[in-house]
């Protein structure tokens, strides 16, 4: 289910690739900085324009069109840094894993460092990724007919960040736990 890795690069392929970005008046910086690169700053005019939003629990969806390994690429808005914490976090990604199970993702990575801030920290952030995926993607079977299309599910994500202490994997267990617990 979760893969940790920390040898990201543009190049890795993957159905969608999740950022996190936050409303900064500076622009964009870091990995989100280099990816606006290869996009030839258009990343910069679609943040401009609106059409992708750093506002909290925004979901935008940009295709990239052969420019990245990943077809897809989806931006989380996660507000102001100093108004970030750990619930508006596991709000996010609960909003964004309802997008994956509406538009019948497979496989995604995430870019964990780019949720991360004073406030929340790297484990509490795959905790909220992995507590947020099993609850966003839960459905009950009981009383609802089964539609004709065939059924697609999220089989693999895979969570890019730099993991010395080996943590990260502990704490999307217990976050997945504690999803399927609730």
């Amino acid at each position: 289910m979760f893969k940790v890795n920390d040898d990201f690069d543009f190049s890795n392929s993957h159905d969608c690739l999740v950022i996190g970005l936050f409303n900064k008046p500076s622009g964009l910086q870091g990995i989100v900085g280099e990816a606006d690169g290869l996009f030839d700053g258009q990343l910069t005019e679609l943040v401009k324009n609106g059409e992708i939003s750093s506002k909290k629990k925004a979901i935008s969806k940009v295709h990239t069109f052969g420019k990245t390994g990943a077809r897809k690429l989806y931006f989380v808005g996660l507000g102001h840094e100093k108004e970030f914490e750990f619930e508006l976090l596991r709000e996010a990604f609960g909003r964004l894993f309802k997008t994956a199970k509406q538009e019948k993702w497979t496989e995604a990575a995430v870019l964990l460092d780019t949720f991360t801030s004073g406030a929340v920290e790297l484990t509490d952030a795959a905790h909220a990724l992995s507590e947020s995926f099993a609850m966003a993607t839960y459905e009950f079977e009981g009383y609802k007919q089964k539609s004709n299309e065939p059924e697609k599910r999220v089989e693999s994500l895979t969570v890019y960040s730099a993991d010395e202490d080996g943590e990260l994997e502990a704490a999307l267990a217990v976050g997945y736990a504690y999803g399927k617990g609730t």
